[in-house]
């Protein structure tokens, strides 16, 4: 009779042992989780509100003469040609610090597959596509139009389709606010959305 009581407790602690640790390990990765959604929501944050700043500076129409220094000269380099080149190097290194954005972005994309629901992960796929077609199309306006200016100041030629040069031109120089308005709005809506996983 005894030794049944005894087995009986034994039994009884071992479920309740067991239930505890269940819950302890459900409890833990529950808080887990919740750690690590809420760092992942913080880096996607900070690395899309940067890239909206970035892409403010990259587009900027003031350049330093500082930001020419490092620029390796070629032989026989006319003033023109120097004047073109310095700024195509300029605007160049600038872009580099959205590329540097855009990896933060897309590595927080990933990981929102696994951590956010679809809906969210779709709102940072978004912000992430509409922040690399800024991107793209500030890099290919900058070396399309640089190409041609160098050109144009080895030659002494005017290039024919000055329009198109005068769209690349505003491209660069943030004339064209309809892709920083675009940036700045998918970059804000993602920001508002991501607060919930942030309080």
């Amino acid at each position: 009779m005894l030794s049944n009581a005894s087995s009986i407790a034994i039994i009884v602690s071992a479920v309740i042992v067991s239930t505890a640790a269940i819950v302890g390990v459900q409890t833990w990765r529950r808080e887990m989780t919740g750690k690590a959604r809420f760092d992942l929501a913080k880096r996607i944050m900070i690395a899309s509100f940067k890239f909206v700043d970035d892409f403010k500076w990259a587009v900027n129409p003031f350049t330093r003469s500082g930001e020419f220094v490092g620029r390796v000269h070629e032989q026989n380099e006319t003033d023109a040609e120097s004047q073109q080149l310095n700024e195509w190097y300029a605007r160049s290194n600038r872009l580099q610090q959205l590329i540097d954005d855009l990896k933060i972005i897309q590595e927080g994309h990933w990981e929102s597959k696994a951590l956010f629901n679809e809906a969210m992960s779709s709102k940072v796929e978004e912000a992430l596509t509409i922040c690399k077609e800024a991107y793209g199309e500030l890099s290919s306006a900058i070396s399309t139009y640089f190409d041609i200016k160098v050109q144009g100041a080895k030659t002494a030629e005017q290039y024919k389709a000055q329009d198109f040069l005068r769209e690349l031109h505003k491209t660069i120089y943030g004339v064209n606010k309809d892709i920083s308005e675009k940036v700045d709005k998918v970059v804000g809506d993602l920001g508002l959305a991501l607060t919930s996983y942030i309080r």
